[in-house]
């Protein structure tokens, strides 16, 4: 397996500190009670997916980060939410379960990425409300790399084992090539 440091990368792919992409493009932005706001972007937007593949294709690195950015305030926008899987609750029991649209999302930018660099990875995380395998892709893109975080805290506890190797063994399923890091 090749060397990969996985991160959130919208930070730097949208000039998030400067302002000047929400400033020239709120419309990239996450749709969250009515405003488009940072530091999340719309991941159905074509612009958005246009701007990753640029920035892996312009990147140093043989796998780059294309993960959203930490924390919650996720689109809310219709075509985002259509990717969403009715009655799929993320960890925390009452938010949307992401993974379909975050995963719809990366793998498009893999898919790019690859016919243009077929040497090139896309680094992604599978991470809080896109924790688990998405239910709606059959495959993900050979040159898709998913860091699983996980809470080693939470292998005290059977039942949260469990389902930790049953979302290891959803993400095996879709093909995914994974590394496994432990969350804080």
């Amino acid at each position: 397996t090749r060397s990969a440091v996985f991160g959130h990368s919208w930070y730097y792919a949208f000039n998030l500190k400067a302002g000047t992409d929400f400033a020239a493009h709120p419309e990239w932005f996450a749709l969250v009670n009515g405003e488009r706001r940072p530091p999340q972007m719309c991941t159905t937007h074509p612009a958005v997916i246009d701007r990753m593949v640029e920035y892996v294709l312009a990147g140093k690195s043989e796998i780059m980060n294309i993960s959203p950015s930490d924390g919650g305030g996720f689109c809310e926008c219709e075509r985002c939410r259509a990717l969403d899987v009715p009655g799929m609750l993320a960890y925390d029991g009452k938010s949307p379960q992401l993974s379909d649209r975050i995963f719809t999302y990366a793998n498009e930018v893999a898919r790019r990425v690859l016919e243009r660099h077929p040497d090139r990875g896309c680094g992604m995380f599978a991470y809080t409300f896109y924790n688990k395998p998405p239910l709606r892709i059959q495959k993900l893109e050979p040159n898709l790399y998913l860091s699983f975080v996980y809470q080693s805290a939470a292998f005290r506890d059977p039942e949260n084992h469990a389902d930790w190797k049953q979302s290891v063994a959803g993400w095996q399923a879709l093909g995914a090539s994974m590394v496994v890091r432990e969350g804080w």
